[in-house]
């Protein structure tokens, strides 16, 4: 049988909500060397921000990270997969 999810993915990753600003999103990222970060709103799974949302949503488009929360940039049709 194959690698399961379980096997290779991390049980409690860090996440935000979807008011974190930006800025703070780029600090999670760089305290856990990732390049995508959880948002949740509760228990729940309302988006993913990557480092490419980042710059190209807001950066490049002379946007402040610092005022911009991340639901301004996240991405929200997620396709999720059990652990199994």
């Amino acid at each position: 049988m194959g690698t399961k999810v379980a096997d290779v993915m991390t049980t409690r990753p860090r996440a935000v909500t979807p008011q974190t600003p930006l800025n703070e999103v780029a600090q999670v990222m760089e305290s856990e060397d990732v390049g995508s970060v959880p948002v949740v709103d509760g228990d729940r799974l309302v988006g993913i921000v990557t480092d490419r949302d980042i710059v190209v949503r807001a950066i490049a488009k002379g946007k402040d990270p610092k005022g911009m929360p991340a639901s301004e940039v996240s991405s929200r049709e997620l396709v999720t997969v059990g652990p199994d």
